[in-house]
């Protein structure tokens, strides 16, 4: 057990607990705040996101410097030491740009720990705080960040338990919602498993969309529904959903689902938004979108003619 992942297996499902019980959230429900001096849930979230990324650049951990050119102001302390404004990084009322920045995030967290060892636990490098320098080791960068999340991630717990609003994985588990292997499965050492996000039992977990070109339904896609796109710009794009609890890829050898049996519905955050963005990627609002209860519905079509329904919770 060298690699870090091995070491710090488990994050992973802190960070999907933090995601589930973001990713439903209304706006209200993310601007709410317990008292004016308190970050709100929204806040609370977009803050463990950008943290990440303030202290693994300091590493020059892999990825970090892509995530890092993605933010444009940053302020610089008397010692030089870089870090992100988050007021201006608008996410924190946006479920769909909170949960973006938590996967983005924790892509490079898990390249990380991907690709150092315990060997490079050891290595350093200069920080000045508060007139004194110090050799800042990777491990305690690690902990650091990993204890902030639990920490914040705590924050957002007790808000949601003051609102009433359930979300088990997080206030019940803790976010402890990686299980260890059931006795007499032990996997080898290496063995990378299957994703818990993916492994539940009676989830939908992997889909594969019929496509006349893959690569524009992957834009249409990741433009109209955020959804994370691997392979892009080759004829063979996979996809993982915001939740990361679905997977899947374009395939071109069926045909589109021009008129529904099985008809997806995709909850989405500020409907009329994503609406608005159907047409610009090249699909078409089958039905615009219409009340349903306490709900506001819409049907589409994908570049390729499939139909899918949008919908999203009706806010006060």
């Amino acid at each position: 057990m060298e690699r870090l992942s091995d070491i710090f297996s488990g994050w992973d499902g802190y960070n999907q607990s933090l995601i589930n019980a973001i990713a439903p959230r209304s706006e209200a429900e993310l601007a709410w705040r317990p008292s004016p001096a308190v970050r709100s849930m929204g806040e609370l979230a977009r803050h463990i996101a950008l943290g990440r990324i303030n202290w693994f650049v300091r590493m020059g951990a892999p990825g970090s410097a892509d995530l890092a050119a993605r933010i444009s102001s940053w302020v610089t302390d008397e010692h030089g030491n870089r870090y992100i404004v988050e007021d201006d990084v608008p996410v924190s009322a946006s479920a769909q740009g909170l949960v973006g920045w938590l996967t983005d995030t924790w892509q490079m967290i898990d390249r990380t720990l991907n690709a150092w060892t315990v060997a490079d636990l050891s290595k350093t490098y200069r920080h000045v705080y508060r007139r004194q320098a110090y050799d800042v080791s990777r491990q305690w960068t690690l902990w650091r960040i990993m204890a902030h999340d639990i920490h914040h991630g705590g924050q957002i717990a007790r808000i949601l338990a003051e609102r009433g609003i359930d979300a088990f994985e997080l206030r019940a588990l803790g976010g402890h919602v990686t299980e260890p292997p059931k006795a007499g499965e032990q996997q080898p050492a290496g063995s990378p498993g299957v994703d818990a996000a993916l492994a539940r039992p009676g989830g939908l977990s992997y889909l594969e969309i019929p496509a006349t070109d893959p690569r524009r339904s992957a834009i249409f896609y990741e433009k109209v529904l955020g959804w994370r796109i691997e392979n892009a710009g080759t004829d063979r794009p996979k996809f993982s959903d915001l939740t990361c609890h679905l997977i899947g890829r374009w395939v071109t050898d069926r045909p589109a689902c021009r008129e529904p049996g099985m008809l997806p519905f995709i909850y989405v955050d500020r409907i009329h938004e994503v609406v608005s963005r159907v047409q610009e990627q090249g699909g078409q609002i089958v039905k615009p979108i219409y009340p349903e209860g306490n709900l506001h519905v819409c049907l589409i079509r994908d570049p390729a003619g499939n139909v899918i329904g949008l919908w999203e919770e009706k806010t006060a």
